[in-house]
Order: structure tokens, then C-alpha cells, then sequence
């Protein structure tokens, strides 16, 4: 079994932090044009697989991480430790943007 690296949850913090701040960003009502944040989400995933895939695996998704689960591509302390750190990245990024748009 490996160990379980600060090094990948920080990865997953920091992807889930990207795509959530970039989906809530282009939602807020002062954005002209809410039919690109499907394009911006695209982009935000792709730069973060591009980024910090060889370093986690880049789930950002706590379904991707059940999914590895239930595959056994990855065992039960790795998965709650990723899903812990995704879920105070999707926070952080309410909280951001929150902050940028009150």
C-alpha cells in the first residue's frame, strides 16, 4: 500500500478548488453570457489534469473517487482523505467567491 502524500491532497484540494471557483464565478448574475460556463468548466478541468494529474490522479470529483473505489484502483484511507480535502476545496471556493461577489 502506498502512503498517502500531503503532495496529492493537496493536488485535489487545489483542482477542486479551481473547477469550483470557475463554475461559481461564471453563475454569478453579473456575468453577461452564463452559456460559456460550460466551456469555462472544460478548460478549468483540462488545465487541472494537465497540472496536477501526475500528482494525484486529478479526480477533483468525490464520484471519480467512489468510482476508484469501487474499482479498487485506490483503498479506503486514500479515498477519505481525497474526499475530505475535495469537499474543503469546493468550500474554499463557495467562500471565495462569496467573498468576490457578496
Amino acid at each position: 500500500m502506498k502512503s498517502l502524500s500531503f503532495q496529492k491532497l493537496l493536488a485535489e484540494l487545489l483542482g477542486t478548488f479551481m473547477l469550483a471557483t470557475v463554475v461559481l464565478v461564471s453563475l454569478t448574475p453579473s456575468t453577461p453570457f452564463p452559456l460559456a460556463t460550460p466551456i469555462a468548466a472544460a478548460l478549468s478541468l483540462g488545465l487541472s489534469v494537465y497540472l496536477l494529474g501526475s500528482v494525484s490522479g486529478c479526480h477533483i470529483n468525490p464520484a471519480i473517487s467512489l468510482a476508484m473505489l469501487v474499482c479498487r484502483q485506490m483503498d479506503i484511507i486514500h479515498f477519505v482523505g481525497y474526499i475530505i480535502f475535495q469537499c474543503a476545496g469546493a468550500l474554499l471556493a463557495y467562500f471565495f467567491s462569496a467573498f468576490l461577489y457578496p
